[in-house]
């Protein structure tokens, strides 16, 4: 025989045909004068979800299987380097950058084809001199000439994209206070500076290679995309990278005062 329901507000059974309330949440029946709009009820404990979560996503891939670039780099006009930060003009406005907060510091050439057309077309001549006269006259083609464009890229923490150095762009003068008349030694000077101040930082094997004075380490890309992919792998795996305490500066580079005569210039 089935009972009669207990009001939850007094604790006494419903009597048959007596006027009740229902709580319209959870069903709950009540004596008419028992409800003041509150369920007596507790609130339910929310069941905790215990599924697996989905591992993070992957960093989007190229096609090719390269790594894809987060953004494009902010390029640096001009500025000011003090040993608390570097003061930076860039595209976007006037930052300032702590030395802290410098993570990564890397270097790339960028070798530009300079008239690839010709090229293709001397390629083209050297297959019909090898198909009409044989395979000696198929290396009189013009050799390719190339255009080289050095760039400086700085990683700061919980950013994305770096501060971009363009050797050829950058005014030199701001950021060194004297600069002189090669743009390749000022450029040495200023990634120098960069890297003396930035204590608790990395450094690629390109931007080592200048510095030790190994040129022959110093990585030339035949795209910027290529350089930015790889600056960005070496960001991901940063601590195989060489600690700036472990790269050795000449203290002509560091001075403000005319000091090209103890430079090499970049070959």
């Amino acid at each position: 025989m089935p009972t009669n329901p207990e009001c939850p507000a007094c604790g006494e059974a419903i009597a048959p045909g007596a006027v009740r309330y229902e709580c319209e949440t959870c069903g709950a029946l009540y004596h008419d004068p028992c409800w003041t709009g509150t369920c007596a009820h507790p609130a339910p404990i929310p069941v905790e979800d215990t599924r697996p979560t989905a591992p993070p996503s992957p960093r989007p891939e190229h096609p090719e299987g390269r790594l894809v670039r987060g953004g494009l780099p902010i390029r640096v006009k001009a500025g000011e380097l003090s040993p608390q930060e570097m003061s930076l003009e860039t595209g976007a406005g006037r930052v300032q950058v702590p030395w802290h907060q410098v993570q990564l510091i890397c270097l790339g050439v960028i070798q530009d084809l300079v008239g690839d057309q010709a090229a293709q077309r001397s390629g083209m001549r050297n297959m019909i001199r090898k198909l009409f006269f044989g395979e000696g006259d198929s290396n009189r083609g013009e050799k390719a000439q190339f255009r080289e464009t050095v760039l400086l890229d700085v990683y700061v923490h919980e950013q994305a994209v770096p501060y971009r150095f363009d050797a050829g762009t950058v005014n030199y003068k701001s950021l060194l206070g004297l600069a002189g008349y090669v743009s390749s030694q000022n450029f040495l000077r200023l990634a120098a500076r960069i890297v003396n101040f930035a204590n608790e930082a990395r450094l690629d094997p390109s931007i080592v290679g200048l510095l030790t004075n190994h040129r022959e380490r110093i990585r030339r890309f035949a795209t910027v995309y290529d350089f930015e992919m790889e600056s960005a792998q070496n960001r991901d795996r940063i601590s195989d990278m060489a600690p700036r305490s472990r790269v050795e500066l000449n203290p002509a580079w560091l001075e403000n005062s005319d000091a090209e005569a103890a430079l090499e210039e970049t070959p």
